[in-house]
């Protein structure tokens, strides 16, 4: 094994690269790692592992074992022949049927009579849609004539690939009736997402201001509540300093504890908020970032330490004998 077939012509090796070898950017890249090893001799060649993969493929070999691997060259090139019956399904499917990676399900193509099972090899991230993909050879082989050519192809680019050239040449190609980029139809909806992202924001407006609001009453009931301690200790000579911590602090506490519970019980009211707008061509996922999270348990700290200045400048200008008379009467 080599690099390069032994015997074969440059030029005749040139023109073999250039016509019969497609290799993906993942084996490039294995290979251009495994040449830099020691035993790189032991690497087979590009033009090896594409007739493999061929006749892996005109075999209709299922099964395939690879006695010594090397770096997995050869053992993926054997991969790519090998029938691809599983089934790619919209993320929405995966709610909406119940179902995980690996489970069976029945599929049936409207207007042809084909129903077959398959399992489901994995679920697309798709912005719109709960399509359904299969590779064509394996539904060719259960439909035979009846299923065309289908309706619909899934196109995944190349890492680097210039998606408007993609698009022109796809769209040209004879058959085609429409073209959707992913990427794109994202943007656009980004786009017209930019009012609500304006609602959002003056939402949070609210809430904060509704947030201290609420902080700064319960304060001040708290206060009011114990005027007569506080009044009593200020009557035993405690410093005004001393209580202003002894009273932030009491507050700080109980605000810090319910931060928790408050977090936890917010995040899943605004997931099934999001669940109930779901439907077979949409779904909307909570994503909320550990960052946010945090910031947001800052912001409520923030919000109940300013709550109470308020509170503690009545505090300072506390009449104890007037609180007592109030009290006694």
């Amino acid at each position: 094994m080599s690099g390069s077939t032994l015997g074969l012509p440059a030029d005749l090796r040139a023109y073999l690269l250039s016509v019969g070898v497609r290799e993906p950017l993942i084996l490039a890249q294995l290979r251009e790692e495994t040449a830099a090893l020691p035993q790189h001799d032991m690497q087979i060649a590009p033009e090896q592992g594409a007739l493999m993969a061929l006749l892996v493929e005109l075999t209709g070999a299922r099964r395939c074992l690879e006695v010594g691997t090397f770096t997995g060259y050869s053992a993926l090139c054997i991969a790519r022949g090998l029938p691809a019956d599983g089934l790619l399904a919209g993320q929405a499917l995966s709610g909406k049927l119940g179902i995980e990676a690996g489970d069976s399900v029945a599929v049936t193509a409207p207007g042809t009579g084909v129903s077959a099972r398959a399992p489901v090899n994995a679920f697309l991230e798709e912005p719109l849609g709960t399509y359904v993909y299969a590779a064509l050879g394996p539904i060719r082989r259960l439909a035979g004539p009846r299923l065309g050519l289908g309706n619909v192809a899934l196109v995944r680019y190349a890492p680097g690939a210039d998606r408007e050239a993609m698009r022109r040449r796809l769209s040209a190609l004879p058959g085609v009736v429409a073209f959707v980029d992913s990427n794109a139809l994202k943007s656009i909806v980004d786009e017209y997402l930019g009012l609500y992202y304006a609602f959002v924001g003056i939402m949070l407006l609210f809430g904060a201001a509704m947030a201290f609001a609420l902080l700064y009453n319960s304060i001040q009931a708290n206060l009011a509540e114990r005027s007569v301690e506080v009044a009593t200790l200020r009557a035993a000579g405690t410093p005004f300093r001393t209580l202003s911590r002894m009273i932030t602090a009491e507050n700080f506490l109980v605000t810090a504890l319910g931060i928790v519970p408050g977090l936890i019980v917010g995040v899943e009211v605004s997931r099934l908020f999001l669940a109930s707008f779901e439907s077979d061509a949409f779904s909307f996922d909570l994503q909320i970032r550990t960052s946010t999270l945090v910031l947001s348990s800052l912001a409520i700290l923030a919000v109940s330490l300013l709550s109470e200045r308020p509170g503690l400048r009545a505090v300072k200008k506390l009449d104890i004998a007037q609180v007592v008379r109030e009290r006694a009467a």
